[in-house]
C-alpha cells in the first residue's frame, strides 16, 4: 500500500486523493471477494453500498 502510495504522489496526486483512491480499490477488492454484485438485491442490508460502489457497471458485474 505505501508504494501505491508513493507511486500516487509521484503523478502529483494530492495525499487526500491518494488515500480516497486506494480506499475505493481496496472496497471494491472487498465486495468483489464477497460476491456482493452478484446477490446485491434491493432491500438487503448490502444493497445500497454495493449500488453506490459500483455504480453503473453493477448490472454488468452482477450478470443481468
Amino acid at each position: 500500500m505505501g508504494a501505491i502510495f508513493q507511486t500516487l504522489m509521484t503523478t502529483g496526486c494530492d495525499p487526500d486523493r491518494a488515500k480516497d483512491f486506494i480506499a475505493q480499490g481496496m472496497l471494491l477488492n472487498v465486495m468483489m471477494s464477497m460476491h456482493a454484485p452478484e446477490h446485491a438485491v434491493e432491500g438487503d442490508d448490502i444493497f445500497g453500498l454495493t449500488t453506490c460502489a459500483f455504480g453503473e457497471m453493477l448490472p454488468a458485474l452482477a450478470g443481468d
